[in-house]
């Protein structure tokens, strides 16, 4: 949710120029989406086949993540320049940053899906739509919060509100 309306509020907020500077540093960070989606998809499918080796699938799952996500986070870091130069110096210069900022909040949302598909496979189902739903607003509440530092709040404020919703997610899993 937060990244369809992430979109509208900086458009009403900042300007379209914003939102599409926000727009391509997403579509590139959508990459780096797929890791994690990929795996915990994998995750889910694996544990509800069989709930016993959970433990086992769970390690597999982050280990596939941090293998494959680590290194080509480093890369959108170290080459996202060259990657929105692109579409033009003003999106190399006013995204960067926020490119960089919401690359490295896939771990924390890589957390978020494996955390989702763990409560899935337990059919725990009312703490999986309270955490999303937490995740949600306090993502876009400090994406908010931080806007007037244009796209490098906003990349800020999402790794701080991933940063809590993995945190609670962990706490949910070690809990049950």
């Amino acid at each position: 949710m937060p990244s369809l309306l992430l979109p509208i509020i900086i458009l009403n907020i900042l300007s379209a120029k914003y939102a599409a500077y926000y727009y391509v540093a997403s579509m590139i960070q959508s990459i780096l989406l797929i890791i994690p989606l990929a795996a915990s998809q994998a995750l889910l499918t694996e544990g509800s086949y069989n709930e016993y080796e959970l433990r086992k699938h769970v390690k597999k799952a982050f280990t596939t993540i941090l293998c494959i996500l680590i290194p080509a986070t480093a890369i959108i870091v170290f080459v996202g320049n060259i990657l929105l130069q692109v579409f033009g110096k003003s999106y190399a210069s006013e995204a960067l940053q926020f490119l960089r900022l919401y690359s490295i909040s896939t771990i924390f949302t890589a957390i978020l899906l494996i955390s989702n598909s763990i409560m899935n496979v337990r059919h725990q189902i009312k703490s999986l739509v309270f955490l999303n739903v937490v995740d949600a607003v306090v993502t876009l509440w400090f994406s908010y919060a931080f806007i007037s530092d244009k796209l490098v709040g906003i990349g800020w404020g999402w790794i701080l509100g991933q940063a809590i919703a993995g945190a609670l997610s962990l706490v949910f899993i070690i809990r049950n």
